[in-house]
């Protein structure tokens, strides 16, 4: 073996090579781009307020799900909670979540929030936010969103379990009474 070599995942690799491995598998795990919202203002892509914007294209579908798979990697759950192949299902609703600290001409999604509807009730099942965003002073991005949700839906539920910062701003909210485990139902 040349002096210098490492061997990594089975091949021989210069330790130029190796560092170029590092910096692409920290970039995958690491970096969160922006998302423009490209079709905010086509007919039937209207937002639902200044802070949500259904999922309701294609094109929204792929940011959803490149933020659940943020979500599943923040969280360590089994899978990442959103599914392409379902969001145009009746019972299910996605939304973009519209960035309050990212100025653009196109609105720029933060995160994104999915609900399911379980008989009348409609369940908060996941949401993730921007961990930049999360952080904004007087920002308040989430708490925008969670009106806005909860003005298309009133009485919506929350579905347990509930990541740490959740739980605190469920008891910050008052929200304690509206948590619930429930599975959706396939099919």
């Amino acid at each position: 073996m040349e002096r210098g070599s490492q061997v990594y995942l089975g091949c021989m690799l210069t330790p130029e090579e190796v560092e170029e491995q590092v910096q692409c598998l920290h970039l995958e795990r690491w970096t969160l781009q922006p998302f423009p919202i490209a079709d905010w203002d086509d007919e039937d892509g209207s937002p639902v307020s200044t802070r949500l914007a259904k999922v309701n294209t294609d094109a929204r579908a792929t940011i959803a799900d490149q933020f659940s798979v943020y979500y599943h990697r923040e969280t360590s759950y089994d899978h990442p909670p959103f599914e392409l192949k379902r969001w145009r299902e009746e019972h299910v609703e996605t939304f973009l979540i519209v960035s309050a600290g990212f100025l653009s001409l196109a609105p720029i999604a933060s995160g994104a929030a999915g609900l399911f509807r379980v008989q009348d009730a409609w369940i908060l099942h996941w949401a993730w936010l921007h961990p930049f965003e999360r952080a904004l002073e007087g920002r308040d991005t989430w708490d925008a969103a969670w009106k806005a949700l909860e003005a298309l839906h009133p009485g919506l539920l929350i579905e347990a379990p509930l990541s740490r910062p959740m739980r605190a701003w469920v008891k910050r909210q008052g929200l304690e009474e509206r948590v619930v485990s429930v599975r959706p139902v396939d099919g």
